[in-house]
């Protein structure tokens, strides 16, 4: 009797352990998600706001693409909606930015909407 309440402590701190491992690994790819997502916010506010935003700067609309891509990547298993936000986020600037706001705003990739998701991964446990 005695050997199987020992055991059965051994097994509840081991699950105990591998939870909390999982927990601490889950934490970091938040984590890491939500910089990925900030840093890409960032950037294109950056850009947007340049003294002439009517001139394309093919370079960094490219560099805008890849961090986008960077971020739908790092998203995609915390929330598989808001990745697929972020890759058409990332064909927008790889195309040019070549969508009308209306057609920006129905795909929900407007950088307003993008930050209000930004904001409810801080939510998420």
């Amino acid at each position: 009797m005695i050997e199987t309440v020992a055991a059965l402590i051994n097994i509840l701190g081991t699950i105990a352990l591998i939870y909390h491992e999982i927990k601490l690994r889950d934490q970091k790819n938040l984590d890491d998600s939500l910089r990925a997502l900030s840093e890409a916010i960032a950037e294109t506010t950056k850009y947007l706001e340049r003294e002439n935003p009517k001139e394309h700067q093919r370079a960094t609309e490219l560099e805008l693409s890849e961090l986008w891509r960077q971020a739908s990547i790092s998203v995609r298993k915390i929330s598989p909606d808001l990745a697929g936000k972020l890759r058409i986020k990332s064909t927008y600037w790889e195309n040019s930015a070549n969508l009308s706001r209306r057609e920006i705003h129905q795909s929900g990739i407007a950088l307003i909407q993008i930050k209000k998701d930004f904001e409810s991964l801080f939510t998420k446990e």
